[in-house]
């Protein structure tokens, strides 16, 4: 089998398992986010159906994921990971350094910016905010423009705020001991005979310990068990 030099590959090649049609609609930035699942291999889960759409500055719920094939956060970032790289390819054929620098530091911190969304947001939310902010920097993209990537819509954040799509946070049995009951009975050591005393160990008086010092056998206060001479109750 033959060699195959790097330099002869187009950039198709480099995905093999995507089709070549979608990596060069990506790379004329003509790609259709509804398609972002065609980047990886298909998975056999269901894909999410209660997703949110942004209309005219306001949240609506929609029973139709946006993004097929693609039902949870880690998915998700798999197929923008592949997206990034594909458009990062492309890039790099035009030889401008600032926007090969621009797309590989910028889409990372996308990425990363997302994934501290998944600890607060629901995956949903994220959805929602990725197809608003993708289509403002696909225009920039179209210009040569890569940095809109490290920008982040803050008016957008404030409207998946407002719209309560938080992640469900489950207590765990183990999270936090229960307090004891006001009710619970308290150990009032002053009603409790001291052994120490009737094991002859304990000789002042009043108990240094706060018990009572009366013999364990015939209850005198006089002397200890180890002293005394009546002999112990039948059991």
């Amino acid at each position: 089998m033959a060699n195959i030099s790097i330099s002869t590959l187009s950039i198709p090649d480099f995905f093999p398992n995507v089709e070549a049609a979608i990596v060069v609609l990506i790379g004329k930035h003509e790609f259709k986010l509804q398609q972002l699942g065609k980047l990886i291999p298909s998975v056999n889960l269901k894909a999410t159906t209660m997703t949110y759409a942004l209309e005219n500055g306001t949240l609506r719920a929609t029973e139709t994921a946006p993004i097929k094939d693609l039902p949870d956060f880690s998915s998700f970032m798999c197929s923008l990971g592949v997206y990034f790289q594909i458009i990062y390819r492309y890039v790099r054929t035009t030889g401008n350094i600032q926007a090969i620098m621009d797309i590989a530091i910028f889409t990372q911190s996308y990425s990363n910016l997302l994934h501290e969304y998944s600890r607060y947001f629901a995956y949903p939310a994220i959805l929602t905010y990725h197809i608003a902010h993708h289509s403002c920097c696909i225009r920039e993209m179209l210009r040569g423009d890569y940095s809109l990537w490290d920008d982040e819509d803050c008016t957008l954040v404030g409207l998946l705020h407002q719209s309560n799509m938080f992640q469900e946070v489950k207590p765990t049995s183990t999270s936090r001991p229960k307090a004891l009951s006001s009710t619970t009975p308290s150990c009032d050591i002053s009603t409790q005979t001291c052994n120490q005393f009737n094991d002859g160990k304990c000789s002042t008086t009043p108990c240094k310990s706060g018990h009572i010092h009366k013999c364990l056998t015939c209850g005198s206060t006089a002397h200890g068990k180890v002293t005394c001479t009546q002999a112990p109750p039948v059991a």
